[in-house]
């Protein structure tokens, strides 16, 4: 009756550890499914921001010839939103003057 008992504590015991290991490996994969998505949302934001640097690099080129280092660089630094409310002010300039420079710097 002992030797039953202990054979029951250790299957028992068997399927503790089996499912203690089972809940590890299935927090580890939602640990690295977070962790992918996560990255997955970082990469979208920085190519929206590096598609939208490029496309305002490309007007300010058509519209004003080309531009100054000083200027592709703020653009390359800039966010995405500073990049939007910068895009909204290329229609209606007509040079890329200190007010331009000043509107790069306050968004970069």
């Amino acid at each position: 009756m002992l030797r039953q008992a202990k054979d029951a504590l250790d299957e028992l015991s068997a399927d503790e550890v089996a499912g203690i290991q089972a809940e590890q490996q299935e927090l580890a994969e939602l640990s690295y499914e977070l962790h992918l998505s996560a990255a997955k949302r970082e990469g979208r934001v920085e190519g929206h921001a590096e598609g939208k640097a490029d496309l305002l690099q490309r007007l300010l080129t058509l519209k004003f010839g080309q531009l100054t280092s000083e200027i592709s660089a703020r653009l390359a630094n800039a966010s995405e939103a500073q990049l939007g409310a910068l895009v909204g002010t290329v229609a209606h300039r007509r040079h890329l003057g200190p007010r331009f420079l000043r509107i790069a710097r306050r968004n970069a």
